[in-house]
Parts: C-alpha cells; structure tokens; sequence
C-alpha cells in the first residue's frame, strides 16, 4: 500500500562500534557521572568509580557502583566484533567482585542465539548494547 508508515527497526544505536576499548570505557566513565545526576530515577546511582586500569588486577569489572537503596552493581566493557554464549560464559567466570546486579557494556547489538538466555541464568540480567 503506497505512502503506508513502516514500522522502524529500533531506536538508532549510539556510534559506539567504532569505538576503541579505552574510549568505550571513557564513555560508559561519563555515562555513569550522568546517571548519577538522574532526577527520579530509583534506584539512583550515587557513586561509581573505575576497578582499575587495563594491566591491573580488575577482578573481571572495569566499574564499580553504589546506589540509594544499598544495592551496588558492576559494569564490564567488551569492544569486540561479538559477544556470544562462550563469551558471556568467559565474563561470567573472569567476575570476582561481589555486587547486587552485574552488567556487560556491549559496544555492538548484542543479538547472538543464546547470549541472552546465558547472561540471565548467570544473574546478568538482559545484555543490553550501547
């Protein structure tokens, strides 16, 4: 039917597969300063704070975060070209820091069969991409 409206794909993704693993860390570091400053957001982040730099003992996080109601989470960045069930898996196990919700930053849609179903028997919680 001409001139009927088309369902878009999604929301567009942020530029972030071009970014390098640094610069996708450097984003998520001011993403979390932003969060921080979310009016009405509950739980809201109250502070967060890099685990280290690339060569550091990390324990498998790259932040570390608290929030209003006591809960704290961590985030883990992945710059790479796929994020599938084996790396999930890889992720999961590489986590040492103990926290409430842990999270993988995905710098690509993260879409491969299985991904989701590893990340959330692991206690991940849906993969989400930047």
């Amino acid at each position: 039917m001409a001139g009927a409206l088309q369902p878009e794909a999604g929301p567009p993704l942020l530029p972030t597969p071009e970014l390098t693993w640094d610069e996708l860390e450097s984003f998520l570091d001011s993403l979390l300063e932003r969060l921080q400053r979310l009016p009405g957001a509950n739980p809201r982040l109250t502070s967060s704070y890099r685990h280290g730099r690339r060569g550091d003992d990390q324990e498998g996080i790259d932040h570390y975060g608290n929030y209003d109601d006591g809960s704290t989470s961590t985030w883990q960045c992945r710059a790479r070209e796929s994020l599938g069930p084996a790396a999930v898996k890889e992720i999961v196990r590489e986590t040492e820091v103990e926290a409430d919700r842990h999270v993988i930053v995905f710098g690509r849609r993260a879409s491969a069969p299985g991904s989701q179903g590893d990340a959330r028997a692991h206690g991940l919680g849906d993969l989400g991409s930047a």
